[in-house]
């Protein structure tokens, strides 16, 4: 299993409230190096599920929401975080100066 793929399947993501298909979409990656728009689109992708975390959070936080889905959910908004950085390293040139 290639590592990219080992960084998206964790086992709290269950934890975090969201079903298992959410889950799925979000780590069926397949990357293709050559397909600068998939990986567009996929990045958006993550930015946008990075926002709803964080407003998620932030509601349950205020709320006096359970501590343990709110530690979740903050596990998931950094594999999150972690998958864009990923992604924006690959999309990025090397450059040898």
């Amino acid at each position: 299993m290639p590592v990219f793929q080992c960084l998206e399947s964790h086992p709290d993501s269950e934890a975090t409230g969201f079903g298992k298909a959410e889950s799925a979409r979000l780590s069926d990656i397949s990357f293709d190096p050559t397909d600068m728009d998939g990986m567009v689109a996929r990045l958006e992708e993550l930015r946008q599920r990075h926002r709803e975390l964080d407003v998620t959070i932030e509601e349950l936080e205020a709320a006096g929401g359970d501590d343990i889905r709110v530690m979740g959910l903050k596990r998931e908004k950094l594999r999150v975080k972690d998958r864009i950085a990923w992604l924006c390293s690959k999309m990025t040139p090397d450059i040898i100066a």
